[in-house]
């Protein structure tokens, strides 16, 4: 039998059919969202009127989780109690609550259910026999949607990112004092403890640089950062801010007074117990990644300042910080081609593309002076410190 994926690949009928049976809505729209191992829907349903009143359209987000995190799925319960909690905290950023999705129960009273459902193989790959129609045990919930349009999709002005890093550095202080049992789970590749296993994927490169870029990071990481991440602060992280997670609205004004305001976070599926820079670390490298600026790793210090108005870093956090990005960047590069390679299909291309784009970043991270960087970052938090008249940024060193 040809190797299969773990990424579920179900049909729009699919979809209806779960909602039907799980959630007992009928399904009017389906809209696939991009995922890297797990599949996600925007569904719309309808909603019947009381007393003859017509009914409403309600907005929902299906998630079916990878078969591989499927088979262990009870570190969702965390994720859960999570949302709730921040829910019940109510980040802000000025004086308006950032929304957040919540789990929504299915009809057996459960936030989420196990259900066997059929995996597609490689296009090439034929099916000659019934009988070898493969199935895969998957996790299926569903989730309040968050109105907005993505991060991404505006221009990443020094306010837009500087909200961004005031938004992660409140979800962060709002979850100091949050804990469930699930986050003791080692967790996946992407996690920062576990940049050392890049070394396990450096074959899928043809290029030897490439191959030598990968180790040179794990080892500069492993003696910079993990051989000291006693010295590192720690809590519950998202584990992936970035244009993709944040949602955004277009705030009151005309002209020069208009502009976007962030609304919301989502995609909590990576949430980890790990360092507090690795938090910044991936937010700033995916912000780097998505950016249109001439110069994005100097405008990321905005982000920065953002985050260190309402969570000051430590100097260690902040020495460990350039490396963490570098290692970030290295894993998207590295984990894009490889997810890529499990799914050779043009429907996933844009992995491919994001793979490229965390070489090109790798490479100019690598290339630039580590100190001129950091002076510019410097520069912009004492700005907005000046502008405010306050001095509790911090230094960077």
């Amino acid at each position: 039998m040809a190797r299969l994926t773990v990424r579920p690949s179900v049909t729009t009928s699919t979809v209806k059919h779960l909602m039907a049976k799980l959630y007992g809505l009928t399904t009017e729209t389906v809209d696939e969202k991009d995922s890297f191992l797990d599949q996600t829907f925007h569904v719309t349903v309808r909603t019947s009127g009381d007393q003859g009143n017509v009914g409403v359209t309600e907005h929902y987000v299906l998630k079916i989780l990878n078969a591989e995190d499927s088979r262990e799925p009870e570190f969702l319960d965390g994720q859960h109690e999570m949302l709730f909690h921040l829910s019940k905290k109510r980040v802000t950023i000025n004086n308006t609550n950032i929304q957040t999705p919540l789990p929504v129960r299915n009809t057996s009273g459960t936030f989420w259910s196990k259900e066997k459902l059929y995996i597609e193989k490689y296009e090439e790959t034929a099916i000659k026999d019934k009988t070898d129609i493969p199935f895969e045990y998957y996790v299926v919930r569903l989730l309040t949607y968050v109105p907005g349009e993505v991060l991404y999709t505006v221009p990443y002005t020094p306010d837009i990112l500087y909200q961004a890093g005031n938004i992660c550095g409140g979800i962060n202080n709002a979850l100091e004092d949050f804990w469930h049992p699930s986050y003791n789970l080692s967790g996946d590749r992407w996690r920062f403890a576990n940049v050392p296993t890049l070394l396990e994927y450096v074959h899928i490169f043809e290029d030897p640089k490439k191959k030598r870029v990968i180790q040179d990071v794990v080892k500069r990481f492993q003696s910079d950062v993990l051989n000291n991440s006693v010295n590192l602060p720690e809590g519950i992280i998202h584990g992936d801010i970035g244009g993709g997670n944040m949602l955004t609205v277009t705030s009151m004004g005309q002209g020069q007074n208009q502009g976007h305001v962030i609304s919301g976070v989502i995609d909590f599926g990576d949430s980890h117990y790990g360092c507090m820079v690795y938090e910044v670390a991936t937010a700033m490298a995916n912000l780097i990644g998505e950016s249109k600026s001439s110069d994005p790793l100097t405008s990321a210090g905005h982000f920065l300042a953002g985050y260190m108005r309402v969570r000051p870093l430590s100097c260690k956090e902040l020495d460990a910080l350039w490396v963490c990005i570098a290692a970030r960047l290295a894993q998207l590069a590295t984990y894009s081609l490889d997810t890529y390679f499990l799914n050779p299909t043009s429907k996933y291309e844009y992995l491919l593309r994001k793979a490229e784009t965390g070489w090109k970043l790798l490479e100019k991270v690598l290339k630039t002076e580590e100190k001129e960087v950091y002076e510019a970052w410097r520069a912009i938090i004492d700005s907005y410190s000046m502008n405010e008249n306050e001095n509790e940024n911090g230094t960077v060193r």
